[in-house]
């Protein structure tokens, strides 16, 4: 795993071309509520993985460096 397979992830999701590793996804409004839900998924199959609702906060899903450090204390790398 690594962040630029995250950054193309949410990429897709949110339909744009590129961005930034420290760019605020949900308080810029890139990702809505839904497109959470769906990014969620694609990371969970993506690297066959489970995250826990109670894992998932804005503080740290709100970037690609945000995600990758969630994934990676999940012990997932």
């Amino acid at each position: 795993m690594t962040k630029g397979e995250i950054n193309e992830i949410i990429c897709s999701v949110a339909r744009i071309e590129k961005i930034e590793n420290d760019q605020p996804l949900i308080s810029s409004s890139i990702l809505d509520s839904f497109s959470i839900l769906i990014l969620i998924s694609k990371l969970e199959l993506k690297f066959n993985i489970t995250i826990a609702l109670e894992d998932i906060d804005i503080s740290n899903i709100d970037t690609v460096d945000k995600i990758y450090d969630l994934l990676t204390s999940m012990n997932t790398v």
